[in-house]
């Protein structure tokens, strides 16, 4: 992660994923004003992103050499956003938040359930989390998380989280389902490199998405 950092913030670029912004802008939707924790921020697409609409946005990553760049470019940006050198496992206790997000990191983490559970900890009631993930569906086919540093090609571990695991892991959370939604590979790819990836792959998800909100009063055990 630390020599991907080198080049990480150049993805929002990747036709891609532009196609995730599209879904989760929608889940999202208006966003100024909200307290948003962003879990596995990287270098801070999507925080900066929302940070710019209004909210105020806490940033947790694990990687320094991820939060150097996020930091430096909130700070070019001149956005106050804070920014956590933590993972999952050890967001600080105490602060709620009305959104919480988690971009494409799940399929990085063996621990679903627990990355889940933390996350929805710490939203306030009526919170709610939206989370953008690699499809289970392109880890069964062979596909994989890379980067090229210099003349090496690397390969980033993927687990494999089925549907229902995320479903079953949200529930045990505490959380209600909104919205789960496919991010397709679409025919407007074409024209940006990757026309034979549309050939053989249009309409193949190869991103998942969902929105869940935590209940205003908690479900009595009964």
């Amino acid at each position: 992660y630390a020599l991907w950092s080198e080049t990480y913030h150049d993805q929002p670029d990747n036709p891609l994923t532009a196609l995730e912004y599209d879904v989760f802008d929608r889940l999202v939707g208006e966003v100024a004003g909200l307290r948003v924790l962003d879990v596995g921020c990287g270098t801070g697409r999507h925080a900066l992103r929302l940070a710019t609409r209004g909210a105020h946005v806490t940033g947790a990553d694990p990687c320094p050499q991820m939060l150097a760049v996020a930091r430096e470019l909130s700070a070019a940006q001149g956005l106050d956003v804070t920014w956590l050198p933590v993972g999952y496992e050890a967001l600080p206790p105490g602060e709620t938040f009305d959104l919480a997000i988690c971009n494409l990191v799940l399929c990085h983490i063996p621990d679903l359930e627990g990355a889940l559970a933390a996350m929805a900890a710490r939203l306030q009631p009526g919170g709610r989390l939206v989370i953008t993930d690699l499809h289970y569906f392109c880890l069964l086919i062979g596909w994989r998380t890379t980067f090229d540093h210099g003349d090496v090609h690397y390969a980033i571990n993927n687990y494999l989280h089925p549907t229902g695991a995320y479903l079953a892991a949200l529930r045990r959370a505490g959380l209600e389902l909104e919205v789960i939604e496919d991010i397709p590979i679409e025919e407007r790819l074409r024209g940006t490199g990757m026309d034979s990836l549309v050939d053989q792959w249009e309409g193949f998800p190869f991103g998942i998405a969902f929105a869940a909100r935590k209940p205003e009063v908690a479900a009595r055990e009964g």
